[in-house]
């Protein structure tokens, strides 16, 4: 959460050294259709970021939830080492859910760079406005950087789960080779 306000606050700086985008009234007969199709194409590519963010925030909120039920109700809490086994299971599925929600909120942001981007450029190639693109050139590239970087991690998280997840069924293995109850494996997510 703490890197999104970073680029929110460096994409903000951005807006704030190069002139507001006004929107293109896509009715408008000046400007040509395939033109009005680029930036309704990015319009549509903002709200459906929009909805991944809404969708992810969702998922981590109810990640959260599920993550503290867990925790509370660990059915391994008189055995140390499956207890910390569990755990680390389900901080590694938090922590994917909440770098998820942060990789949506920047896609959220390069959707509205790139918006701004095409419209500015529509704007001038139709002689409805003149922009400095090199500000809005810049910011599409920070949020492009910074969400690319941002998958990269989920890459290495999702390697990492896998790895903790390994880990489980193995203990798993172990428990029901020892003739254990393996019932307490098998924790629902909600």
């Amino acid at each position: 959460m703490i890197r999104i306000l970073t680029l929110l606050a460096i994409l903000g700086t951005c807006v704030a050294c190069s002139t507001t985008v006004a929107p293109i009234d896509l009715q408008n007969k000046v400007v040509p259709l395939e033109a009005r199709k680029f930036v309704a194409d990015a319009q549509d590519a903002v709200s459906i970021e929009k909805a991944r963010v809404d969708d992810a925030r969702r998922d981590y909120e109810q990640t959260k939830v599920w993550h503290r039920s867990v925790l509370r109700n660990n059915p391994f809490a008189h055995q140390a080492a499956l207890a910390a086994e569990l755990e680390r299971v389900v901080n590694a599925r938090l922590a994917l859910a909440a770098l998820t929600l942060e990789r949506a909120e920047a896609e959220h942001a390069l959707a509205n760079a790139k918006l701004d981007l095409v419209t500015a450029q529509t704007a001038i190639r139709n002689d409805l406005a003149i922009y400095d693109l090199e500000p809005l050139i810049a910011r599409t590239e920070e949020a492009r950087t910074f969400a690319q970087a941002l998958s990269k991690e989920i890459e290495q998280k999702r390697r990492e789960m896998d790895a903790i997840t390994t880990q489980w069924w193995n203990a798993y293995a172990q428990s029901a080779q020892a003739g254990q109850s393996t019932k307490p494996f098998f924790i629902a997510h909600d």
